[in-house]
């Protein structure tokens, strides 16, 4: 659901699930998804991450029946520190057509 003040361009959902996110080709680290849009995530770690980092993610969509590991680059467009942690948003970057197209028909379920 969509709140009247929220000026984000796409609609967010809401997800529970821990990702797998490689940080500079070195640091791998865990962050727990908060929500999915077409665009993009919101995570949150504690890993302390800065903004406009490239990242690489790789995680399963909630519910969907297919298993198969979704991968995409994406750079880290905010981030919030919230008592020891930090909540970050990513932005979707060098993603596959198949990537994608399972994001939207998941969302597509979902609205």
């Amino acid at each position: 659901m969509r709140d009247k003040q929220d000026k984000r361009k796409d609609e967010r959902f809401s997800i529970s699930q821990i990702f797998e996110i490689e940080f500079m080709k070195e640091k791998v680290f865990s962050a727990r998804g908060l929500n999915i849009s077409k665009g993009g995530l919101l995570c949150e770690t504690d890993y302390p991450i800065e903004p406009m980092a490239r990242v690489f993610l790789v995680f399963h969509l909630p519910r969907s029946r297919s298993r198969r590991a979704l991968r995409t680059e994406g750079t880290v467009i905010h981030v919030r520190k919230k008592g020891e942690m930090y909540e970050f948003g990513v932005t979707f970057g060098d993603i596959t057509d198949e990537d994608r197209e399972a994001i939207f028909t998941y969302l597509k379920k979902r609205s």
